[in-house]
């Protein structure tokens, strides 16, 4: 049986609402990601917000737009961002890519494919 959540050193991912769980692969992407020092990241399809988490946890310039189309999926995410100490460059976005407008420019986009 997994746990409601899951423990890091600068934050906690709560999983209790999302039928998602923290794997190993996201874990690793999420670090390998933090290698790069982009200011401005979209992460497409987020999940709990592990990788969006990760990334911010690692880069403190970092701002995060995190698309989510499955709807507790998202409000999982929603309340990890909102209960980490990195709220304020998070942002959880309800939406599908193919509907997502926006006029900003990132420097990097990630995703965790299934």
């Amino acid at each position: 049986m997994s746990n409601d959540y899951f423990q890091f050193k600068d934050f906690i991912i709560y999983q209790n609402i999302s039928n998602v769980k923290i794997t190993t692969d996201s874990i690793l992407i999420g670090y390998w990601i933090c290698q790069d020092k982009h200011y401005s990241y979209l992460d497409i399809g987020t999940g709990t917000g592990i990788i969006a988490l990760l990334i911010a946890s690692k880069n403190i310039q970092a701002r995060i737009d995190a698309i989510e189309i499955n709807s507790d999926n998202y409000q999982q995410a929603l309340l990890n961002f909102q209960n980490s100490k990195f709220a304020d460059r998070l942002i959880a976005i309800n939406n599908s890519l193919q509907n997502y407008t926006t006029h900003r420019k990132y420097d990097a986009i990630v995703s965790n494919p299934p």
